[in-house]
């Protein structure tokens, strides 16, 4: 799956571009609030690196929730 996610973003992303202004609606007053959002310009391989580590995360995530609930229950049917 990994290297599925690197071969796809080195043959589709060359990089990402600089700096992307929107408007944002303030939620209160409405005030249209303009919020610069930096974003650092990649090369193809430091972009699948990086979708590379944040899918190691949410596998690491999804599993630690599963352990996490695999313990409760186990914990609540022993203590009947």
């Amino acid at each position: 799956m990994v290297h599925q996610i690197q071969a796809h973003v080195q043959d589709w992303f060359p990089f990402v571009l600089a700096t992307e202004t929107r408007r944002v609606w303030g939620s209160v007053n409405y005030k249209v609030q303009t919020q610069n959002i930096k974003l650092e310009k990649l090369t193809s391989r430091e972009l699948a690196a990086r979708l590379t580590d944040q899918a190691e995360i949410q596998t690491n995530q999804d599993f630690k929730t599963k352990l996490s609930s695999t313990t409760s229950l186990e914990s609540h049917y022993a203590s009947r």
